[in-house]
This record gives structure tokens, sequence and C-alpha cells, in this order.
């Protein structure tokens, strides 16, 4: 509206409000149908981003990572603590694999100047801020995060190699493939 210099006319926005089409969308139904959109726009660049960015920016996860670890407590945080392991599992992948994506759509992009302090700082304090892109209608703690990632091991550096090893597991491959 305040494009079209529209932004004060009140006539025009109960108008809007009362077409059926407008007046009755649910805000989390917007924000699912952005994730969605925003989902797809990653898949069609994430892949590409080792090819485009310093090297800085996608270096490969610690040998003390433990991703199943990371999986598994997210996983228990969301559901029974009775659920079978590879539930538990598949949960935690879940709930952090798309987050992620996002997270690193949004975040390192060519055109970031990402300063090397930014590039070390813990991936975990970047999970924490109110911004970070969990889906919608997750409601996971401080608590969660702080018990599920490792916080001085994983930096900002490491984002894309993690997201990495999410998408191969939930896409049934079990090492990263570079080509």
């Amino acid at each position: 509206c305040q494009d079209y210099s529209l932004s004060d006319n009140r006539h025009i926005h109960s108008i809007l409000l009362k077409c059926d089409s407008i007046g009755e969308i649910r805000i989390s139904q917007l924000t699912s149908l952005y994730q969605l959109v925003e989902n797809k726009a990653a898949d069609m660049i994430i892949n590409i981003l080792p090819t485009v960015l310093p090297q800085t920016y996608c270096l490969p996860l610690p040998p003390s990572i433990v991703v199943d670890d990371i999986c598994m407590e997210l996983g228990q945080s969301k559901i029974s603590k009775m659920a079978a392991d590879a539930t538990v599992m598949k949960t935690g992948l879940l709930r952090l694999e798309p987050a992620l994506k996002r997270f690193i759509f949004r975040e390192l992009k060519e055109s970031a100047a990402i300063e090397k302090v930014t590039l070390d700082c813990p991936l975990y304090y970047f999970l924490l801020r109110p911004s970070f892109p969990w889906n919608f209608d997750d409601n996971i703690s401080d608590d969660n995060i702080e018990a599920a990632i490792p916080c001085n091991e994983l930096s900002l550096k490491h984002a894309y190699a993690l997201w990495e090893e999410l998408d191969c597991r939930i896409n049934g491959r079990r090492t990263v493939s570079r080509e």
C-alpha cells in the first residue's frame, strides 16, 4: 500500500479486509506459504553455493561433531521420549534441516561480506537469535538449542557442511558427495 500511496487510506484497508480471499487468511497460513516459497528458492540455490562462495564460508564439519547427537536431542525435545530412536532422529532432522537451509539462503550469500570473526562465531549463537528461521509452529527453546548444539566446536563457517550432512540423510545418502 505504501508503494502506491495508499497506506493512509482506511477505506481501501477496510475493503481489502472484507474481501473473503484476503480477510479470512490467518497469519499462520501466510507464514507457512512464505516458508514454502523460501524453501523452494533455497532448494534451487543452495547446492551451487560452494562453487560461488569463498571456501572459508563452507568448511567441513569438525571430526568431533556427531550429527546424530544433534538430531536426537532436537527430536527428543519435540516428541515423547518413548518413541523409537529412528523416529526421534527423523524428527530432529526435520526440525533442523529446513530452518538451517533457510538461514544459509538468507545469510551466506556471494554478496555478503562476512568477516572472519563472524565466520568463527559459534553457530549456536545464530540458532539462538529470534530471527533464526525455525518453522513457524516449532516452539524450540533456548534450552533445546543449548542441549543439541555444541557451543564451541561448530561455527558459522560449518553451517553449510552441517546442512549438507542433514540433506544427505533426508535423501538416503550416508556421505556427502562433491562433484
